[in-house]
């Protein structure tokens, strides 16, 4: 099949639209569910030294940040499992079929990515599809926070 043909170009207009949603996903400044993850609510403004450590995400917190990151994936289209996995829950796990190089570089750049991600507690995130489109060989991605950025 020639490379411009109109099938492949219908295939590369899905996939770069679905590649806008979940950047679009990854990289909002609220939690899933709607509520600010970045702003928390208080009854009143108190200043806190920038080297006092914040509070880290439980176990339950991050799980359920999965849960509604996947549930919001799924509500635009987008067939991806999220999961919070590993002893302490610590690992965000994507899965998703068009998962590639571009998207993935993309996900990891994205705001939501380096700011709300280890915000959460999370100290690793995996990328992965799941061979639908690269054949028999599924293609993984693993990236662990390094207090700064996310390094492969």
């Amino acid at each position: 099949m020639p490379e411009d043909s109109p099938d492949n170009l219908k295939r590369i207009a899905i996939a770069l639209a679905v590649v806008i949603g979940i950047l679009a996903v990854v990289s909002a400044n609220e939690h899933p569910s709607g509520t600010s993850a970045s702003h928390p609510q208080a009854s009143s403004t108190v200043e806190v030294p920038a080297d006092t450590p914040k509070p880290k995400a439980t176990n339950a917190e991050r799980d359920n940040y999965a849960q509604e990151l996947e549930r919001s994936l799924l509500s635009r289209g987008l067939d991806a499992t999220v999961r919070a996995v590993g002893k302490n829950h610590d690992t965000l796990r994507i899965s998703w079929a068009a998962m590639s190089r571009p998207v993935v570089y993309n996900m990891m750049t994205s705001e939501g990515m380096v700011q709300q991600v280890p915000q959460l507690g999370f100290t690793k995130v995996i990328l992965t599809d799941d061979g639908s489109f690269s054949g028999e060989n599924t293609e993984t991605w693993r990236y662990r926070w390094n207090g700064s950025s996310w390094i492969r």
